[in-house]
């Protein structure tokens, strides 16, 4: 009876274990959902003339519902984190009047490029910091 409880404990632990993410796949959500985030404020901001508050809090609820829906937990100071190097982010583009011009029509490929060069960034930094693992 012990063996079988000792078995069926090892099983599930190493079940659980296999579930985890690598910290690399760790890293890539993270990034990924970072990147969502500002893109979203960025988006609220400038192309749908959002106010930075309602920008700021239309995208902490996108951001939230996609870590939910990927099963993340996300901790208080990596979302303070990345809220305030997004609103650092979004005042220094609000004093260039060229790139708020840009910003208000956007090339069509633009959310892929930001995206794509973000996420990138994001995960060598995350990876970089040994933030998991």
């Amino acid at each position: 009876m012990k063996k079988q409880l000792l078995l069926l404990i090892l099983l599930v632990t190493s079940q659980s274990w296999a579930n985890q993410p690598s910290p690399g796949e760790q890293a890539k959500q993270m990034a990924e959902a970072a990147c969502l985030y500002q893109y979203n404020v960025i988006y609220a901001r400038f192309t749908l003339g959002f106010s930075e508050e309602k920008a700021i809090q239309a995208s902490s609820q996108i951001l939230t519902n996609y870590l939910e829906s990927h099963k993340e937990n996300a901790g208080d100071f990596f979302l303070s984190s990345i809220r305030r190097s997004t609103i650092a982010q979004l005042r220094e583009l609000e004093v260039n009047k060229a790139v708020v011009q840009q910003l208000r029509t956007p090339p069509s490929d633009f959310k892929d490029n930001f995206l794509s060069s973000c996420n990138e960034m994001k995960k060598k930094q995350l990876e970089t910091m040994h933030v998991f693992g």
